[in-house]
């Protein structure tokens, strides 16, 4: 902020202010940083780090202790099977994209035979318009209309 000029009238010296404000905030920001730390460095944050550890430790150990020999057969028998059921899987998989590929081309003529439909019945509501319009009017080719529309 822009000191005053000289000559405009002031209660406190601003220059001062400044400073102090400058000491005051720098103080907060130390104390911030120093709160922040405090609370992230608790005393159980220790014990929690090495509880951790431990717990791991202690899993490893339980795994290798229940992976004995028949348990490492029947995981060995489990991998066998997920490997056969992945490969009938592939397998579908290869019938299932022939069947996307029939089913895209149904699709195709379906739209095809739809939009042909809608054509049809835009042309016959054509002509009923113009039956009704003849009919209404009496117009001499009421007959020719009438033998279109229907």
């Amino acid at each position: 902020m822009p000191l005053p000029k000289k000559g405009m009238p002031t209660f406190y010296n601003l220059r001062r202010l400044h400073q102090i404000f400058f000491v005051l905030s720098l103080l907060w920001f130390i104390l911030l940083i120093v709160l922040v730390w405090q609370d992230y460095n608790r005393e159980w944050r220790g014990y929690q780090r090495e509880f951790r550890k431990l717990d791991i430790e202690k899993t490893r150990l339980a795994l290798k202790q229940s992976l004995n020999e028949e348990t490492k057969q029947k995981l060995d028998a489990l991998k066998k099977k997920l490997k056969a059921a992945e490969k009938r899987v592939q397998a579908q998989t290869d019938l299932i994209s022939k069947l996307e590929a029939q089913l895209k081309g149904v699709k195709a003529h379906l739209y095809l035979v739809d939009q042909q439909w809608r054509f049809a019945k835009s042309r016959r509501d054509t002509y009923r318009y113009q039956y009704e319009i003849a009919k209404q009017e009496n117009a001499p080719d009421l007959h020719e209309k009438q033998v279109r529309y229907e």
